[in-house]
This record gives structure tokens, sequence and C-alpha cells, in this order.
């Protein structure tokens, strides 16, 4: 099937030769009626030579008005096309065909060898100007020869004409494969011709979208050939390397592409380099880091032909995302040391290597003292200065070999690396450093601030040679030091492991205990030092174990609060003494402490009114001693949770009264009943300093509506000491040690009538 290229490049070579064949055929024509003037009757000549005029005219007329009317290449279908050309060619043909059919053999001998010449020739030009469309130029040749062979076997039949009608013959079927030759070659041309215009349209899209690939993709782009000559580029390529498009063409030599910028200074060993790099496909890509800081990712291949291409991206935002990522991943935000998860690849790295070269280390878990008071008095963004000035203290105590860490809240954990020598001696010097610079008041948000730091100290490979087992028993010393008066630090050893065992040995006895109800409940009289007479009584729990003997509360309060059973045993406290107190006098009534941990895990307020409901006590009889560790958790819930209780008509006493962080802060805090002055006043009560500090608590209690109560007295001075200060209440072993509830006698303490005044 003929391409409509192809088709449309065909009949326009025909429309192209239409006019000369019409000037052809009139001329011819008219050579005709001059040559046979003579020999033929002149009517029937010009009658034919007018059909042949009028046969060119109609012919031309038909080509100039489609040339007028089709500005395009033909759209209608070929075989229209093709029967056009054809009946073109047999109108034109046909004049000749009649001519010889009519005077063939009627002339002389000369006229008629024109006549021959006249058929055979218009015969051939027509043929093989017609020759592109085959079945037109197959119509024109017989037009003209077929009625000259008919004439010469049919009507004349002599033994000359049969032979010209044979030759006749003859040259009709060698001028058919001619014409099928010419037009075998001329498809054949027009085809190729046809083939390259669409390679060629193929190629210039190619190359547009080549161009357009070029403009748009993000990395910059070159492409060199075997002679280190500039094959292709884009805009991208040349505003990563700083390159003017005015300057740089294509064909330069590659030091030429590069000569005036700074950012590749030695052009020699880059391009060694990179010739280098394309040698060996393992090594095809580079990352550069510039002078300006930029970072560029250059990606080689090399050309089949010689030369490479490289694509070359600028990659420092991602690397800077991938160094952010990094940092959220393995660095604590706030104070930039590394987190728990680096903390431990890296610990688990100083193993791998002590193994392999036996190289000591140590591992320290800092704790921070007293923190927690100043995040709450302060705010919570004075305590992340505060935590990142004491990240900064310990960065700058350490050593770059060392891997200090934030693994959380104000825990720290810190990897030293211990070279030869005294190994203990020198975590210890460390430790005591780091307890020193950490201790070292701080200015936070213009507040004077001291804290201070607890550390627990494992040593490898004497403490352990696993990861978990060295972390544990860090902590382990760790836990030692906050309960050994904190500022301090502690290694481990084989006695903490104990304690620790029999630290939760003590804790399932202590859940079976209270499971078991085994515990009792004492109780200490608190007397009014005007009167001395008993007002109530404090609540203490007892637990005398069946093969251990009495044990101390100092041990296993802390345990109950650290493991959450001191709410199960405030329960049960609280309901004994509710109970117990039910049934003594009706002018006593009974204190019971709180501990934090009841306020942030337990239904506190239910808690009091089902042991009030239980024991149908009245509420009024009831007083509930807090420390100021409730403030220290989760204030507000609290400060809700303590506005309940008092509107169920306890009353509330702040207890251990000037032993914490800003006791003066939480009587304003909320509306107390009593304070409770600690019992560490009266151990150095014989120092005037402390006269005078119980003098004003005295005095800002009167103020506030507040009782005073001080606990710990002992001797009769204290007794008589307090009594001059105004202090209205007060507890001790000199008025009366605890007792279980039947053993209370209520007896009234003889007071001395006179009162030395304060």
């Amino acid at each position: 099937m003929m391409s409509r290229p192809l088709r449309d490049a065909v009949f326009a070579a025909i429309v192209r030769a239409t006019p000369m064949s019409i000037l052809g055929h009139v001329v011819n024509v008219t050579l005709a009626v001059i040559a046979f003037w003579r020999h033929v009757e002149s009517a029937p000549l010009l009658l034919w030579a007018a059909g042949s005029y009028g046969v060119g005219i109609w012919v031309f007329l038909r080509w100039a008005t489609r040339r007028r009317r089709r500005a395009k290449p033909s759209t209608s279908p070929r075989s229209r096309a093709t029967r056009r050309a054809t009946i073109f060619g047999a109108a034109l043909a046909a004049p000749w065909g009649i001519l010889g059919f009519w005077l063939l053999g009627e002339l002389p001998q000369q006229p008629e060898l024109i006549l021959i010449a006249l058929c055979v020739g218009m015969s051939a030009s027509g043929s093989v100007l017609l020759s592109s469309t085959y079945p037109a130029a197959i119509t024109y040749m017989t037009c003209i020869l077929a009625p000259v062979a008919l004439k010469c076997f049919v009507v004349l039949g002599s033994g000359e004409y049969r032979l010209l009608g044979a030759l006749t013959i003859s040259y009709g079927l060698y001028l058919l494969n001619c014409i099928g030759s010419c037009a075998k070659l001329f498809a054949d041309r027009n085809r190729a011709v046809d083939e390259l215009q669409q390679s060629l349209l193929e190629t210039q899209d190619a190359n547009a979208r080549f161009e357009a690939a070029l403009r748009n993709m993000p990395q910059g782009l070159s492409m060199f050939d075997g002679n280190d000559r500039l094959v292709a580029f884009n805009s991208q390529y040349l505003d990563i390397y700083g390159l003017s498009r005015d300057r740089v063409s294509i064909g330069m030599k590659f030091h030429e592409v590069f000569a005036g910028q700074e950012l590749v200074p030695d052009l020699d060993v880059y391009l060694a380099d990179l010739k280098q790099r394309i040698a060996m496909p393992e090594h095809s890509n580079n990352t550069i880091t510039f002078p300006d800081g930029r970072v560029i990712y250059i990606s080689y291949a090399l050309n089949p032909g010689g030369g490479w291409v490289a694509t070359h991206e600028d990659i420092t935002q991602r690397k800077t995302f991938e160094r952010k990522i990094e940092l959220l991943a393995h660095f604590d935000g706030l104070t930039r040391l590394a987190n728990r998860n680096l903390f431990k690849k890296r610990l688990e790295e100083a193993l791998a290597r002590y193994r392999r070269l036996q190289s000591r280390f140590a591992v320290m878990l800092l704790d921070l003292d007293k923190f927690k008071g100043v995040n709450d008095a302060l705010g919570h963004h004075a305590g992340d200065v505060l935590l990142r000035q004491v990240s900064d203290r310990i960065r700058a105590t350490v050593r770059e070999v060392d891997v200090p860490a934030r693994l959380g809240g104000d825990e720290f954990g810190l990897i030293v690396a211990l070279g030869d020598g005294q190994f203990d001696e020198a975590a210890s010097v460390l430790a005591e450093r780091l307890i020193e610079a950490i201790g070292a008041p701080y200015e936070v948000d213009g507040h004077p601030v001291v804290i201070g730091c607890s550390i627990g100290v494992a040593m490898v490979p004497g403490h352990g040679e696993r990861f978990d087992e060295i972390l544990h028993n860090a902590d382990l010393a760790l836990y030692k030091s906050k309960h050994s008066g904190r500022s301090c630090s502690h290694f481990y050893s084989d006695s903490l492991r104990a304690e620790a065992e029999e630290r939760n040995k003590l804790e399932v006895e202590l859940r079976e205990a209270i499971w078991r109800d085994e515990l009792a409940v004492h109780y200490q009289p608190i007397f009014d030092l005007k009167t001395g007479e008993v007002k109530l009584v404090e609540a203490l729990v007892r637990w005398d174990h069946k093969t251990r003997g009495f044990v101390p509360p100092a041990e296993f309060i802390p345990i109950a609060e650290e493991t959450g059973l001191i709410v199960d045993l405030g329960k049960l406290v609280l309901g004994k003494a509710c109970r117990d107190v039910a049934k003594m006098p009706n002018h006593i009534r009974v204190a019971v402490n709180l501990s934090p941990v009841q306020f942030a895990k337990s239904d506190l307020v239910h808690a009091v009114t089902s042991a009030l409901a239980d024991a149908r006590l009245q509420a009024c009889r009831l007083e509930l001693e807090i420390t100021e560790g409730v403030f220290l958790e989760d204030n507000a819930q609290n400060l809700k949770t303590l506005a309940r209780l008092k509107e169920l008509g306890v009353s509330i006493a702040l207890d251990d009264f000037g032993a914490g962080y800003s006791s003066l802060a939480y009587l304003t805090a909320f509306p107390f009943d009593k304070v409770k002055i600690d019992k560490s006043f009266m151990q150095r009560f014989d120092r005037t300093e402390t006269q005078m500090v119980m003098a004003s608590i005295v005095q800002l209690a009167k103020l506030l509506k507040l009782s005073v109560l001080s606990e710990g007295i002992e001797t009769e001075a204290q007794l008589e000491k307090l009594r001059s200060l105004g202090i209205e209440f007060g507890q001790g072993y000199l008025l009366g040690r605890p007792k279980p509830a039947a053993a209370l006698a209520f007896a009234k303490y003889e007071l001395h009538d006179e009162i030395e005044a304060a």
C-alpha cells in the first residue's frame, strides 16, 4: 500500500508535467496536420486536429482548475486519483490511436514513416511520463499502439504490415517492461524520500524531547566525547559550577569549560580521578564538597563511542536533612547529648572493643537531686534551661573520647574510657568532679538555683561484660547514692545486689502482709501545749514480721512508695484509723499521713469517703497530713483533690514544714488548717537561729490563721521553749510514744504553770 506522502508525491509529479505534456501534444498535432495535409482529405484531418486540440484544452482546463482549488496535498482516495490520471492519459492518447488506425496503409511510404514515428514517439513519451501511475501509463500506451497493431493485423493483413504489427506489439511489451521498471524506481525513490523525511521528523522530535529533558531535569548534565570535548550540557550544569552561559559552548575542551572557575582548583587531578572512576563500574559516582559548603553528587557513565556522560546533583539540602534526621534519631533535642538509642549503641561498641582489645571503661549513671522542685517551682522552661546548663557542665568535665548522654528526664549516662593505671581511682575522681561541677550554683531566668547529683558507677570488666548487666549494676549503685544522702557517688558491689535482692524479697513479703492484713496501726498522742490535754492521735503503721521481727517503717515505707503498694497500705491504715478513733472519746481526732503516690495512683476522695462511712465517723474527727511532695507531682490536679477533701469536712495539715525546697510558697497554694514543723528543727533546737526561725513560723501561721504543731519533743526544756514561742500543739517521746489503740489512756500531761516569755 502506497503511503499518503508517497502517493501525493507521485501525483504531484504528474501534475507538474501536465502543461509540458499538453504543449507537446498540441505541437505534435500541428506537425501531423502539416505532414499529412497533401496526402489525405483536408476535412477529416481538420476534424481530427480540432478534436485533438479540444482534448488538450479540456485536460489543461481541468489541470488549471484543480491546481487553483487544491493548495494542499491531495486527500482524495488513491483509486479516484489513479482513475482521474488514467482518464486524462486515455484522452490525450486517443487522438494518436485514431490517427494511426485511420492513416496507416493510406499514406505514401515517407508520410507513413512519419505517422509511425509520431505514434511510437507519443506512446513512449507519454508512457514514461505517466509511469509513476502505472494504470495511467498502460492505458496511454494501449490507446496508441493497440489501434496500430489492430490495423496492421486485421485490416491491412499483408506481410509487411503484419510484421509492423508484430513489431508494434513487441515494442509495446518492451515499453510495458520499461514502464514497470520506471514506476518501481520512482516508487522506491519516493519511498526512500518518505522514509528519510519520517526519520528526520523522528530525529527532530527526539532532539526536541532531549532538549526538553535537559532543560527540565533537576540535575545538571554534561557529556564529553573521547577527546574530552563538550558534546551536550544544560543550564543546571552551568549553575552548579558557576560557569558563564555566554562563555561555554559545544566543542570546547574540558579545561576550557572550567577555565576561570574556583570550585575545582586542580583540573588535572579532577579529570584523572573522573576517568579512573569511569573505568571502574563499582566506583561510578562521587560526592564532592565545595569550598562554599555545597555538596555535589556526581554519577558517571562511559559512552559506548568513547567519552562519558555525567549527572551533577546539588544534595546540600538533602545532606542537611539527613544530618537533622541523624540528630533526631541519635541525639537529645534539648541538650544535644547522645540519646538513649545512641548511648546503647556506643555501649555495645565499647563492649565489642573490650572483647577485641581488652580496653577497660566505666559506665556512670547520673541523677539530678532536687531538679523536680526547680521544675515545678520555676516552670518547665526554667527546667529545660537548667538541663542545658547541666549538659554543658558535663560536656566540659569529660573528655572527647567519653560519651555523655541524656537518658530521659533528669537522668544522664556516661561511658568513660579508662587508660592504664588505677581504673577505680580515675573513675572516682571523675565522679567527684562531676558532682562538684553540677552542684555549683546556677542562675536560671534570674533565679539562683542549687541542685545536686547522685552517681552510680559500674566498671568493665569488673562489674560485668554484658550490656544489660552493666546498666543494671550501675543503676544499683545509683540507687545506693540516692538513698545515702544524695550528691555522692557509689561503685557497684556484690553487697548492693544483695541489698536489691533483699528489697525485692521485702516487697513480696510486704505485699503478702497487706493482703493478709498483718500490719498494725499504733497511735502517738498529740497534746495541747496550753492545757496538757490529748487532742488527737497520729496513726503510724507498724509491721511485726513473723520471722524478721519488728520492721522499721523507714525500711518498708520507701519500698511501698516505689512499688505503688502505698496505695493499698494507705487504704488499710486509713480504714483502721477511722474505725479505732470511732471507739475513742468524742473529742479525740486522728491524723493520717498521705503519700504523693496516693494522689497520683488512686481515687483518694473515694477512699476517704468510704473509710469514714464504714467507721461511721464524722469527717471533722479526721485530719490528713500531706508533704510538699504532693505539690511536686500534678500540682493543679492535686489541688483539686485537696479542695474536694476539705469540702468533706476533714482537716488538712502540711507535714514536715521547713524541711523542703519552698515550703513558704506552699502555704499560699492551699488553705491549710495546720502546719507541722519538721522534727529536724528539734535536733538543732539549742541554736538561736533555729529558735528565731521557729518564732517566725509561728508569727506567719498566726497571720494565716493556722495552727502550729511541733514534733520530736524529747526534753522538758524543749517543751517549755516551744510553749514560750506560742506553739499550740506538740508530740514526741517526752509526751507519749506510739501505742496500740487499746493501750492509749489519754491522760493529761502536767505542765509547769509559769512560761518564760518568748
